[in-house]
């Protein structure tokens, strides 16, 4: 539990990650600094512009804030971590360039912060709520980070949220550098069986367009959970992987009875593709639990040399 009576958490550092996002970000600066300064908050502001094409760290030159500039575009993730190392303070808030999060909060957050070792943004309202292919891919991802965590977490890749950067210094080797650095840190931080408290907050329409690409950063998403969850708990992986064998037999078994016994000769060319669907099914997973094994042994010892060279 974080000691409250420690009097420097109440400065902290905000990092801003901004890529070709000139139209919002100087109204963001602004609204928290009248934010903080209301509430009388140390702070300091970090703008990390990565590899923006358009003026995006003029607009933020304009506010009172640190620019990081990056001549490439290296990710979100990259730029959240870039700000952090930066950082003069402990306490650490990231939020978005494009105005979809609400400054406003960020009093109570900190508050909440003395108390808790993260301190989330849970976003609601229809802004959030997005199509049906966005409510799918959460809900699966939300079903396999609990399952393998054993916690509800209403809001896993919130863009608004507080924490330690001495947690950042400790993991950085395992968090993601692009989209799904959000992600990864909640999923680090609940395996570490650190305190997170969800605070409800409105989510605004966005400032700009996406830079977001669905299915791509979807698949990173789903590599990056993979590999955190062989690193701090892989039981619970195998365990599922142990379970799709027996989910498929039993298909397969079903299928067989029913043909059996109601005598349905034309469904055999179906019966024959289920069996061949299914071997091959097994033959991926077998496939994919050997890279599983593979990619743990050889972080292990890649971790191994890497203490060596330090000591």
């Amino acid at each position: 539990m974080i000691n409250s009576n420690n009097s420097s958490q109440l400065n902290i550092s905000v990092i801003i990650p901004a890529y070709n996002e000139a139209e919002g970000i100087y109204k963001v600066i602004e609204e928290l600094h009248k934010v903080f300064v209301e509430n009388k908050i140390e702070h300091e502001i970090i703008v990390v512009d990565d590899g923006s094409t358009d003026n995006t760290a003029d607009e933020a030159g304009k506010a009172d804030c640190k620019v990081i500039r990056k001549p490439t575009n290296k990710g979100y993730g990259h730029s959240l971590i870039t700000g952090i190392l930066a950082a003069k303070y402990e306490l650490i808030a990231i939020t978005d360039a494009d105005s979809t999060y609400p400054a406003e909060i960020l009093p109570e957050m900190i508050k909440q912060a003395q108390q808790y070792d993260m301190v989330v943004g849970r976003r609601t309202g229809r802004y959030y709520t997005g199509s049906i292919i966005k409510k799918i891919s959460r809900f699966w991802f939300r079903m396999l980070t609990e399952f393998v965590t054993g916690t509800h977490i209403p809001d896993i890749n919130s863009g608004l949220r507080i924490f330690r950067k001495s947690f950042i210094l400790k993991h950085r080797p395992a968090l993601s550098t692009g989209y799904s650095f959000t992600t990864s840190l909640t999923l680090l931080s609940l395996l570490e069986g650190l305190h997170l408290l969800y605070i409800p907050i409105s989510y605004y329409k966005r400032a700009g367009t996406s830079k977001v690409k669905w299915t791509r950063d979807t698949l990173r998403s789903i590599q990056i959970i993979t590999q955190i969850i062989l690193l701090y708990n892989p039981l619970k992986l195998f365990l599922l992987f142990a379970f799709i064998p027996f989910l498929l037999f039993g298909i397969q078994t079903i299928a067989e009875l029913i043909i059996t016994k109601y005598n349905l000769p034309f469904a055999y060319v179906f019966l024959h593709i289920i069996t061949e669907f299914i071997s091959a099914c097994k033959t991926a997973l077998f496939i994919l639990i050997a890279g599983c094994l593979t990619f743990v042994i050889s972080y292990s010892h890649s971790r191994k040399r890497n203490d060596l060279n330090l000591n």
